[in-house]
């Protein structure tokens, strides 16, 4: 594999090309990256069925479901296309760091 353009653009080693979408690029995704290697996999499993390659596709499947769901709370955050990181929305996580910032502030106070 090389890289041609980091994050965006790849080739393989025998030349072909993998781009992936950007703000006003077209591409493909890597949820559809995930999905083609998935498929490859199951099909290897119909000529030989391999525990390393069921664990193989269950580790991809977990990361095409946090990319996902990544997605969806940017989306629901109106974070989506930002350079904000995503837990920033997230409820919880900015409770806690408010939390940790009113703490630190009266420890900051008191010595």
């Amino acid at each position: 594999m090389r890289v041609i353009d980091n994050g965006r653009e790849y080739a393989t080693d025998d030349g072909q090309v993998i781009r992936f979408i950007g703000v006003g690029q077209q591409g493909t995704t890597t949820e559809e990256v995930i999905d083609i290697l998935v498929a490859r996999l199951l099909a290897q499993q119909q000529v030989l069925a391999d525990g390393f390659t069921d664990r193989a596709v269950t580790q991809l499947l977990r990361a095409k479901a946090q990319i996902v769901s990544r997605a969806q709370v940017r989306a629901d955050g109106g974070v989506t296309g930002k350079p904000q990181r995503t837990e920033s929305v997230i409820p919880a996580v900015i409770q806690a760091e408010a939390e940790h910032a009113r703490v630190a502030a009266r420890e900051a106070a008191q010595g």
